[in-house]
């Protein structure tokens, strides 16, 4: 694949299986630099994290890699192709898609990236979900929230203030995530026994019970326990890359999308509920992916 993004070269191959990105301009260093770290930003959100860099070669010098930040370094439980949710070609990365991602606020996304990556893996679960739900709530457009808040008024039957983080959510997962559930009959709801608006309130408890040290007694519906965390931490984290690649007017691949809820589906039929009932994924039973995710289980 190759693109012209600012007058700069950008290509992506396959080579013995790896991933190769070379970029070439007139620009300086550090520009060009930037372009690579913007082109495998939106690689993350594709895949659901960086690829492993193995080198780093700028004018001909090999660079050394120990010295990136953290961040690139993503957990391999979350380097899944069961994860991925577009396609890498001319169509997800050239100029237009490089423009509307810098239009998009930087610090929640680079939030994201940390929370998944392997020096984040020992953090306790409350942590990881509380900044998981701000960076929900820092990717959305504040100037909508009244709009959404009267919309979730008249969804819920009352005038009773919903406040702007209940709002926020909402914008993430109607259009995305709750669709793919009801169109694809995910049931993921049914299995966690609960619908679309008490999910809403659960993660909205969550994180103000977290975000502002409550007694013990407050929230009640909050999430309270370890692997609970993880089930929707993975929930959230996959909504929210479905959120942001659509704001880039990317074409998501449905089917993975579908193929993934399946999976998360299996995951708690399975394991948290302990059911022998039939699988809607084609590939949860491979003894791999359950595999990987007892691993994160265990790790998180």
């Amino acid at each position: 694949m190759k693109t012209t993004i600012e007058n700069s070269n950008v290509i992506l191959k396959i080579e013995y299986q790896r991933l190769k990105i070379k970029i070439n301009g007139c620009k300086s260093v550090d520009i060009l630099k930037e372009l690579m770290f913007e082109v495998l930003s939106l690689i993350f959100l594709y895949l659901g994290g960086y690829p492993q860099i193995v080198s780093l070669v700028i004018n001909f010098e090999e660079q050394d890699i120990t010295k990136l930040i953290v961040k690139f370094n993503t957990r391999k439980e979350f380097m899944r192709p069961e994860m991925s949710i577009s396609n890498i070609d001319s169509a997800t990365i050239n100029e237009t898609i490089i423009q509307s991602f810098r239009e998009i606020s930087q610090k929640p996304i680079s939030s994201l990236q940390y929370l998944v990556c392997e020096d984040y893996k020992y953090v306790v679960a409350d942590h990881k979900i509380t900044l998981l739900l701000h960076v929900m709530e820092g990717l959305v457009d504040r100037s909508l929230l009244k709009g959404l808040e009267k919309e979730l008024q008249g969804i819920i039957g009352t005038q009773d203030t919903i406040g702007k983080f209940k709002a926020s959510t909402f914008s993430v997962f109607k259009d995305h995530f709750f669709k793919y559930q009801r169109e694809y009959k995910c049931d993921i709801f049914h299995l966690l026994q609960i619908d679309e608006m008490e999910f809403l309130g659960i993660i909205t408890d969550t994180r103000n019970w977290n975000s502002h040290f409550l007694d013990e007694h407050k929230k009640p519906d909050r999430l309270k326990g370890g692997n609970e965390i993880i089930i929707y931490f993975f929930i959230i984290f996959f909504a929210i890359r479905i959120y942001i690649v659509d704001r880039l007017q990317v074409t998501l691949d449905e089917e993975k999308i579908k193929e993934y809820c399946f999976m998360i589906h299996d995951w708690i039929l399975t394991e948290k509920l302990g059911k022998n009932e039939p699988l809607k994924s084609k590939t949860y039973n491979s003894n791999i992916i359950k595999r990987a995710l007892k691993e994160v289980i265990l790790r998180t």
